[in-house]
């Protein structure tokens, strides 16, 4: 059997309009570089790890190197929950300028059938893996459409006022209204 995790990254577009492609290719190869750390703490499996032409999505294939331990779906699921954590923590880590970046994870146990071409076999289960990555987009979209708008029915919106200062006159020239979140969430002090 073989596993294939799809990597989708959300606001991938958003930040090569705002910090250019360079900034991107450089994000892009640190994203890389962190997904074949990340497959490390899986030494007993074999990996392939494939990065799309457009640089929004990785593919990550395994396989296990023995037949006494082969690769299931329940190890899969949990591989892939491993690589989710681990990748958003070092990216959040290294990139924290860029927190808007989330990484959808969709998975797919490929077991192989002798009598289809392997490579339709491939790009099923690619597209199935694909496919759960876009559903838990989806589903977390919705959930964040729902909050908004209890948090708007509730009116649990509310403005702070930051001071905008002169350093060389140490003075304020103005304010800054930034508008908030319910206090102790997420949207307190959105970054």
């Amino acid at each position: 059997a073989m596993g294939v995790i799809y990597v989708d990254v959300s606001k991938y577009h958003v930040f090569e309009e705002i910090y250019g492609s360079d900034k991107l290719d450089e994000w892009s190869s640190c994203c890389a570089k962190n997904f074949m750390q990340s497959i490390r703490l899986f030494p007993d499996l074999h990996w392939i790890v494939c990065e799309r032409a457009a640089h929004d999505d990785f593919i990550l294939v395994c396989f296990s190197q023995s037949n006494e331990d082969p690769l299931t779906e329940e190890k899969l699921i949990n591989i892939t929950a491993v690589i989710q954590e681990d990748i958003q923590k070092k990216m959040a880590t290294e990139y924290s300028m860029f927190s808007p970046f989330i990484f959808y994870l969709g998975y797919h146990l490929l077991v192989v059938n002798p009598k289809l071409r392997i490579e339709r076999q491939v790009f099923r289960s690619i597209k199935q893996a694909s496919l759960l990555a876009s559903d838990r987009q989806l589903v977390r979209e919705a959930q964040l459409i729902r909050q908004m708008s209890h948090i708007l029915k509730e009116e649990k919106l509310h403005t702070v006022y930051q001071p905008i200062l002169d350093l060389n006159l140490l003075t304020i020239t103005g304010y800054e209204a930034l508008t908030r979140g319910p206090l102790n969430t997420d949207l307190e002090n959105p970054t």
